[in-house]
């Protein structure tokens, strides 16, 4: 039988760093656009992303250099030559989702071997659903945790119920991509 592979570590950020990052987006609401898919299917993704946040984007992308070679390791495949850390902060809100895809399948993103995603939300959760799932496994969005699983599997993110609907309590992610050269 086939297993998902994925691995997560909670407590990515130190807490002062996941509230910084979370008040950062929450900030930011404005600068938000709607998302989009490289294959611009309609109706396949629906939420809200930002991709300039240079402060923190070089703080996650440090941390991913740092845990590199462990996370080839827990993944079980063969480290490689990064040749770029993509990173995007997402906002899932009321009825937003993602539709089973896989992270690799055009010509622009066949070179992404990681994806990861980085969750992080007000305490207490104000928000239900928003699941990763991972070929079938549900992995719940739990604040200041980040997986790790290849970019070839397939995935989805379940909708959200934001009862709400205020931005400031979505599901928030920065998620991305380690390519190969």
């Amino acid at each position: 039988m086939y297993q998902p592979n994925y691995f997560y570590l909670d407590n990515f950020l130190t807490k002062t760093d996941n509230n910084l990052l979370l008040n950062f987006a929450i900030n930011n609401q404005t600068n938000f656009k709607d998302s989009a898919t490289s294959s611009n299917a309609p109706n396949f993704r629906k939420s809200k992303v930002l991709y300039d946040f240079p402060q923190f984007s070089q703080l996650i992308t440090s941390k991913l250099f740092r845990l590199f070679d462990s996370t080839c390791h827990n993944l079980k495949i063969e480290s490689y030559q990064i040749a770029q850390i993509e990173c995007q902060l997402t906002a899932h809100n009321h009825g937003d989702y993602f539709k089973l895809h896989t992270d690799n399948g055009s010509e622009l993103t066949k070179n992404r071997q990681i994806t990861y995603v980085y969750y992080f939300h007000k305490l207490p959760k104000q928000f239900e659903g928003g699941y990763l799932e991972i070929d079938g496994v549900n992995l719940p969005p739990t604040n200041n945790r980040i997986v790790f699983f290849p970019s070839g599997d397939l995935h989805q993110v379940s909708p959200v119920i934001c009862p709400d609907r205020a931005f400031e309590n979505s599901r928030f992610t920065v998620n991305g991509w380690i390519r190969s050269v």
